[in-house]
């Protein structure tokens, strides 16, 4: 009992709180009112342990007021025959202070001192500790504790968007680029935030994981830019070049930003309001990072490649001379350079931007692995493994059950966290009792008394509510007035105005509220539940939906928006949202579906669209979902903001190669082996994007961002795995076809080729081509495309071959020759 007078002297003594108490009373509860809360008279008259054992087992205080033990001590035993306390596992000690301002500034610095005095005490006892502004001080401390992730974050979307754009070449190498990439999207994680900050929607946890999210699917549209930047013709002006850029990608880019910010915009209607957060932050973002990827990084490529002509390294700052290959586009060959020719035996080729390195090793990749996965038993095999996969995941969300800690989202040190855990194992293992609350109604009118106790014994039957005697002010001041008759006779007013001021009813001055003329506005009791703390979410949401039933049958209540009788407890909304989690789950999973399938029918230009890509969101839905399950990952409020933002997500690995599928020409075969090749690396790309933006999570102070990044891993690897393996399989196998031989196209797209040139020697007097290679486009004229030992040749007019670079250019000098870098997908003065 010591150490609980010197808790209870270190906060009264601290400054402010005389000050705080002063216009609103400050009550405390605990066994220091068995001492009258004075430890000058606890350490006078305490003579021994039996005497400190004996006056704890008292019914009563000295003021007659009867002890109410589940408030003084925690799960106290007692002698059976002489009812003496034998033992308890806590002394709780409550301070009840005013809800004003400068009491919440002063628990702020009476948790520190009572921290610090926990410091001190002997290993055999411990101090426990929480105020009111414990669980959001600790909620923005966890906040706070993670900010550091986000330039974490940066640091490494930045070095792998320089690693993807960097290449040998000290002047083609487009490392700084791949960080204005990041740059953008960080222009627009700001400016969405304060878009946001203005209008007046506070910032949360919920608004924390935006910036993670938005690394990862922001640089996608970067990625898919740029590959396809890289395949127009270099010899063309910039300008050109971007022209084509946009209109061979925009409408995908486009299709993909509508399907996201509609599916978070769906988002903004929930009744959940974190949910409706969480989207109101995500919308703007994602609308913002769209028109700055096409502004802004667009803007960075032109300077980029300005540089480029201007022959300086990747920083933009030095020049370096380079030797220069040209390759010209023409309809008639110009004359030679003969001195050129003499010198390197090549014609004069000009060539504004190389290929590197590591593109042709993906352009490699992506050969091999289309004609693998091509293949007839590759491709039942590969139906086979995701028909098994989806089923196991389906089972698995079966299995998926509702359970939340809200601890969860506090950091792992967080001394709530601490006191929680204690007062469920040494003061009460119940939740939050809720009072029972009557206002806007004439209390002292016996009807209304009679309907309030009715309520209460309605109340009282549900089999959440616990057995112990619910201390009801009503019923013990109509026992008191029936057994004094004196007062029978007096006015409600007076009568209780007489019983509140008795001794034994002061523990009922808190429960009534009174205005100047002594009527009561509104009162209340409170009831116990024997919910535990760690029991399922379905006992906590059935409570929450009885205790509805019964307040909302009250005569009293009906018809009415306001009830006059209702409970409340903190813990209602959390409850509230575990009640609402699956059919929001439901609905915003099926408008979300609906809408991008909806959005995907008006871009895509074919009715079949829709027919892959529902199914497919519906597979890689219940898929992530299962694999969840499989990590430990329970129906809550996280995976619900998880799967909230999963559809607008997983959209893009599915609309990009989709939309790539129907803007190609050709049979199922080889408008597959087209997507593949130009958007499947950008997809693997951004597939790897999303998982390292969110991969700071996976270090946060709270369990809860863990879980979120546990989430995006798997999202991450089935929509890559949907993306770039089960939908192609299914577009080559059912996807449609064109009724047009691509051989009978008659623009440029069906004569390009891809050509790589290798530069492995710059010496003096003589420059050497080490080797030439192409691959085979969709086709040509003539639908054929002729292949010498080292080169392959697209041509048109006649049948020509070519060996080396001087027979392509030479091959027929009054025959058009058209050589397109790296497919060229823009428009060709050559049409017939």
């Amino acid at each position: 009992m010591g150490y609980l007078f010197d808790v209870l002297d270190t906060v009264r003594n601290l400054p402010g709180y005389a000050s705080t108490c002063t216009e609103y009373s400050c009550e405390i509860h605990g066994a220091c009112r068995f001492w009258d809360f004075n430890s000058t008279y606890f350490h006078s008259i305490h003579q021994s342990h039996d005497d400190l054992v004996a006056r704890l087992s008292s019914t009563k205080y000295d003021d007659g007021v009867p002890v109410r033990e589940e408030a003084v001590f925690g799960f106290p035993e007692r002698n059976a025959t002489n009812q003496q306390l034998v033992f308890v596992k806590s002394l709780p000690l409550l301070f009840q202070l005013p809800n004003t301002q400068a009491a919440f500034k002063f628990e702020e610095g009476a948790l520190r001192v009572v921290e610090n005095l926990a410091a001190t005490l002997k290993n055999d006892i411990h101090l426990e500790m929480m105020a009111k502004r414990s669980y959001t001080d600790e909620y923005d401390r966890a906040i706070m504790r993670d900010v550091p992730l986000v330039p974490i974050g940066f640091c490494i979307m930045s070095t792998f968007t320089a690693v993807v754009f960097w290449c040998h070449d000290k002047v083609k190498s487009r490392a700084l680029l791949g960080l204005g990439a990041v740059f953008a999207v960080t222009l627009s994680i700001v400016s969405s935030y304060g878009l946001l900050f203005c209008i007046g929607i506070s910032f949360s946890s919920v608004a924390q994981i935006m910036p993670f999210v938005l690394f990862g699917i922001g640089l996608d549209d970067s990625f898919v830019i740029m590959r396809i930047y890289r395949n127009t013709d270099p010899a063309s002006e910039i300008s050109d070049r971007i022209g084509a850029t946009v209109d061979e990608i925009g409408t995908a880019i486009t299709l993909t930003t509508l399907t996201s910010a509609l599916a978070f915009g769906l988002g903004c209607l929930s009744h959940v309001k974190a949910i409706r957060w969480l989207c109101m932050y995500a919308l703007p973002a994602v609308i913002l990072v769209y028109l700055f990827q096409l502004t802004f990084f667009v803007a960075c490529i032109v300077d980029h490649e300005n540089c480029i002509i201007k022959k300086r390294r990747d920083s933009c700052l030095l020049e370096l001379p380079v030797w220069e290959i040209a390759i010209h586009q023409y309809t008639r060959r110009p004359p030679l350079d003969a001195q050129s020719e003499e010198k390197h035996g090549l014609p004069n080729i000009n060539i504004s931007s190389l290929d590197t390195a590591q593109n042709r090793k993906i352009d490699k990749f992506m050969n091999m692995y289309t004609k693998v996965l091509l293949r007839p038993q590759v491709k039942v095999a590969v139906v086979l493994i995701f028909a098994v996969l989806a089923i196991s995941c389906g089972y698995s969300v079966a299995q998926m059950t509702q359970h939340f800690n809200d601890l969860d989202i506090l950091p792992e040190d967080s001394y709530v966290s601490g006191y929680m855990r204690a007062s469920a194992d040494f003061l009460h293992p119940n939740v939050e009792n809720p009072y029972v609350y009557f206002r806007d109604v004439r209390q002292s009118d016996e009807t209304v008394q009679m309907q309030m106790e009715d309520y209460v014994g309605d109340l009282a039957t549900l089999e959440q509510v616990s057995d112990e005697p619910i201390r009801f002010w009503l019923e013990a001041f109509k026992s008191f007035v029936h057994k004094n008759v004196s007062l029978q006779s007096l006015p409600f007013q007076e009568q209780l105005d007489h019983v509140l001021a008795l001794p034994e009813f002061s523990p009922f001055l808190p429960d009534i509220v009174r205005d100047d003329n002594h009527t009561i506005v509104a009162s209340r009791l409170r009831i116990s539940l024997n919910i535990r703390i760690d029991a399922p979410v379905q006992d906590k949401i059935r409570f929450l939906k009885d205790q509805r039933r019964i307040t909302a049958e009250q005569d009293i209540n009906r018809d009415k928006t306001d009830w006059a009788f209702f409970t409340f407890a903190n813990r209602y909304g959390i409850w509230e949202l575990y009640s609402d989690n699956v059919s929001e789950l439901v609905n915003t999973t099926i408008f979300g579906m609906v809408s991008v399938t909806g959005v995907a029918a008006l871009f895509i230009p074919h009715w079949t669209a829709s027919l892959f890509v529902l199914p497919l969101m519906f597979i890689l839905y219940i898929d992530l979902l299962g694999m969840l399950q499989w990590g430990g990952v329970h129906i809550n409020p996280v995976s619900f903001f998880t799967m909230a933002m999963s559809i607008g997500l997983l959209v893009d690995f599915v609309l990009h190669p989709l939309h790539r599928y129907y803007d190609s020409f050709g049979n199922r075969h080889e408008k597959t082996v087209r997507m593949l090749r130009t958007i499947g690396p950008s997809i693997l790309t951004g597939g790897v994007s999303t998982l390292l933006g969110t991969l700071p999570l996976a270090f946060s102070s709270s369990s809860i961002f863990r879980t979120i990044f546990l989430a995006f891993m798997a999202l991450s690897i089935l929509g890559m795995g949907h993306g770039l393996i089960l939908l192609p399989v299914l577009l080559s196998t059912f996807g449609p076809e064109d009724q047009t031989s691509s051989s009978r196209k008659s623009t440029c797209r069906s004569l390009s080729f891809e050509m790589v040139i290798d530069v492995t020697s710059n010496r003096d007097n003589d420059s050497e081509v080490s080797s030439w290679g192409s691959r085979q486009s969709d086709g040509n004229a003539n639908g054929e495309v002729l292949q010498s030992a080292d080169l392959e040749v697209s041509s048109w007019g006649s049948r020509q071959s070519a060996g080396n670079a001087n027979d392509l250019v030479q091959a027929d000098k009054n025959k058009g020759v058209e050589v397109s870098w790296n497919k060229k997908y823009g428009s060709c003065p050559c049409e017939f």
